[in-house]
């Protein structure tokens, strides 16, 4: 115990530091945990457990155990960590519960940082074999996911646990019971995993963010710099990059470095980088994402959007610029939505994108002229528009059109609620109606034509007894 004792006392004074760093509890899971755990444990209690399942856990976390704190009042009394926090020992420790329980802990581990993802791929593919019985999927499971001890949830079918055999004993594992490929925490055990979740809380990285802790490289932005320069590995400095990314703050100094080294690198670490700088010094990015705007459209128009904010009319202007020799869904859709910025609605540029042959794009476009305070002028578009025989275009088209009101329109609608007669689904016992991805189509539709039709204070069956040439309605 003594080479930790040291480090040990370092995590019971960062625990106390971290609650102090996050006093509104923002950070995911706090307000569960509040960073508090229960008294630690005895040794014995761990050593019969052992005994009983023919396993050794790592010291690491035996340690954490018996000398830090075990159990909490967080999610399953949970103990303050990660996500929502360490399982009370001894709990909710197999990531599957069935006949291969303790295959799971002690079967060898198969499980590398490095495994390709065709690979695993591959495995998880054997599982559903249409020849294969429960029984052996199940055993094949429990051979793929061997060796591994939970000790957490991450929400969402995701958990951590610890690798208990192999040379990645003690290390910290992040898996998920739908079989995705696991994600191996940078840190070498299980103290130090815990011991950078505590610095990245006390640092503010976990504050106002999806909180995926221990999927990226950790460590200082000094270690990190440093260890990106000692390397000439493209793939270990992307990983190194991720790990600068998951930073609140960079330095002025650090994305200097970074520019510098950028003409040297793979197209994938140059983005990355320009990604980096953009984030955290959006003036200096300026010159870099002009270029990227003329050699890489797709990864411009994404940084432009998720990172700057000053000169927005300047931005605006460039996107208009390039929109005719956009082609492709995703850089259309990132470029429609700097566009909905523009406080000059010149959306006249988009009309032709409402014939483009990529369905998406024309659905993008009209989700963009539902920003417009004045969409008489595109009254021929979104005639077009409810022409359409795809049912999520038409009901976009539908959804974008609130406050625009003319007799062409209302001539289109009258023929619709014949096309598309008013359904719905049925209310539960509370007179609660819940739509799902599985809810027809129909269904949408004929919803969305009753919000058209009650700006002109019609229904489903009043608008087949009116004229739509003298109707009187307030436009």
């Amino acid at each position: 115990m003594m080479p930790y004792q040291t480090q040990i006392q370092r995590i019971k004074t960062k625990l106390i530091a971290a609650q102090h760093a996050d006093p509104d509890l923002e950070v995911f899971g706090a307000d569960a945990h509040q960073y508090q755990l229960n008294a630690p444990i005895p040794m014995q209690k761990i050593i019969d457990f052992e005994q009983q399942h023919g396993i050794q856990l790592p010291i690491e976390y035996k340690l954490f155990l018996t000398e830090i704190g075990h159990a909490g009042e967080s999610f399953s009394n949970s103990a303050a960590g990660p996500f929502y926090g360490i399982y009370p020992f001894g709990e909710q420790y197999q990531l599957f519960s069935n006949d291969f329980d303790q295959a799971l802990l002690t079967n060898p581990t198969l499980l590398t940082p490095d495994t390709p993802h065709e690979i695993w791929q591959a495995q998880i593919q054997e599982l559903y074999a249409e020849n294969l019985s429960d029984y052996e999927y199940e055993q094949q499971e429990a051979k793929i996911f061997g060796g591994l001890f939970v000790i957490g949830s991450q929400g969402c079918g995701y958990s951590h646990a610890l690798i208990l055999n192999g040379i990645y004993t003690g290390k910290v594992v992040n898996i998920s019971i739908d079989h995705d490929k696991p994600k191996f925490s940078d840190e070498a055990h299980f103290l130090d995993w815990y011991e950078r979740w505590l610095d990245e809380v006390i640092d503010g990285n976990l504050q106002n963010t999806h909180a995926w802790f221990g999927y990226q490289m950790g460590g200082t932005e000094s270690d990190l710099m440093q260890r990106y320069k000692n390397t000439q590995d493209h793939q270990l400095k992307y990983q190194i990059l991720e790990g600068l990314n998951f930073k609140k703050s960079l330095t002025q100094d650090t994305l200097q470095q970074l520019l510098a080294y950028c003409p040297d690198e793979n197209n994938e670490n140059q983005i990355m980088i320009l990604s980096l700088v953009s984030k955290h010094d959006a003036q200096r990015a300026v010159p870099y994402l002009e270029e990227l705007l003329k050699t890489q459209l797709n990864t411009a128009v994404k940084l432009i959007h998720w990172y700057i904010e000053e000169d927005l009319p300047h931005w605006i202007s460039r996107i208009y610029e390039y929109l005719p020799h956009v082609q492709d869904e995703e850089t259309f859709r990132f470029a429609c939505y700097i566009l909905q910025k523009d406080e000059q609605q010149q959306f006249q540029q988009l009309k032709p994108f409402v014939q483009h042959p990529d369905f998406e794009i024309r659905k993008s476009t009209f989700y963009t002229f539902s920003f417009l305070n004045d969409k008489k002028p595109y009254e021929t578009e979104f005639l077009h528009g409810l022409d359409s025989n795809e049912p999520s275009l038409l009901i976009q088209v539908l959804q974008a059109m609130q406050g625009l009101k003319t007799r062409a329109i209302l001539k289109k609608l009258q023929a619709l609620v014949v096309k598309f007669p008013y359904q719905d689904i049925e209310p539960d016992e509370n007179g609660l109606r819940y739509y799902s991805a599985d809810t027809d189509d129909l269904v949408y539709i004929s919803s969305n034509i009753s919000n058209v039709l009650k700006e002109y204070n019609l229904n489903h069956d009043s608008i087949q007894h009116i004229n739509p040439e003298t109707f009187e309605f307030n436009p």
